[in-house]
């Protein structure tokens, strides 16, 4: 999946899903040490599954829609933008 499409669609679920208090975020684990990644990843699978899990266990006042990346750190609210009839995503920093 490229990244401009799980960017809409974080965008699309988490705008669809708010009033059903579902929280939806895309996040980045960074270079990881597994068989895609390789043993020079200079990340653990524990430290890459940190904020995926941080994320997953979030309160229902928590973030939604963002992008998030190594250190639990919100790079940003993907937001729809509208130019006359064309629409597409950016990342909002």
């Amino acid at each position: 999946m490229s990244k401009t499409a799980l960017n809409s669609l974080t965008q699309m679920f988490a705008y669809e899903l708010q009033e059903a208090n579902i929280l939806v975020n895309s996040v980045c684990p960074g270079w990881v040490k597994t068989d895609m990644g390789g043993q020079n990843a200079p990340r653990t699978t524990e430290q890459g599954a940190d904020t995926i899990v941080w994320l997953a266990t979030l309160p229902d006042d928590g973030p939604t829609g963002d992008f998030f990346a190594i250190g639990r750190r919100s790079l940003g609210k993907i937001k729809l933008i509208q130019y006359g009839e064309f629409s597409f995503f950016s990342l909002s920093f």
